[in-house]
């Protein structure tokens, strides 16, 4: 009777299954290292959309009490300091905010003819300081534990002829 010949020696003495367990556990160690970088990279990015969005308000705000005041002329310069919107910081720790038309009921937010329609992610505020000088400042808390990470202002001065000027947007305290 024939012989059948011998089968050639593996050059891999592993079984498939070990081969298998390996490729495995490989592609785990990328998702283990994977995930983290791709938590990191979506926080990254909705710190910066929500920072831009809140840095626009802040401008509109700005330039609305500018050129209320600049319309006004009155002997009372800047509008008073209005209530933050909205009111507890809590309101957007942690998560957006949609504000109504009474939170924007204030002088400041009427003169400046200034309201958010949109969600909003930070607390916006008119701070006057004196009859010619304020402040718009929002104030930013992602990761809901009641302490804002980012605070923005951008100042609002008005000379003695009624001239008024925004400053630029800044990381305030």
């Amino acid at each position: 009777m024939p012989t059948s010949p011998e089968p050639p020696p593996h050059s891999n003495p592993r079984p498939p299954w070990v081969i298998v367990f390996i490729a495995l556990g490989a592609m785990g160690s990328c998702a283990f290292v994977a995930l983290p970088v791709a938590v990191y990279g979506l926080r990254s990015y909705l710190t910066r959309q929500r920072t831009a969005e809140t840095q626009e308000s802040v401008r509109a705000l700005s330039a609305g009490v500018a050129a209320c005041a600049a319309r006004s002329r009155v002997s009372s310069g800047l509008p008073p300091t209005a209530e933050p919107v909205p009111r507890a910081l809590a309101s957007i720790s942690g998560r957006k905010y949609q504000s109504g038309g009474l939170d924007w009921q204030d002088e400041a937010y009427q003169c400046a003819r200034f309201k958010l329609a949109a969600v909003q992610s930070a607390q916006l505020q008119w701070v006057r300081l004196s009859e010619r000088e304020g402040y718009v400042r929002a104030a930013l808390d992602l990761d809901g534990d009641m302490s804002p990470e980012i605070v923005l202002e951008q100042s609002v001065s008005c000379s003695a002829e009624g001239r008024c000027t925004t400053g630029e947007v800044h990381e305030g305290h």
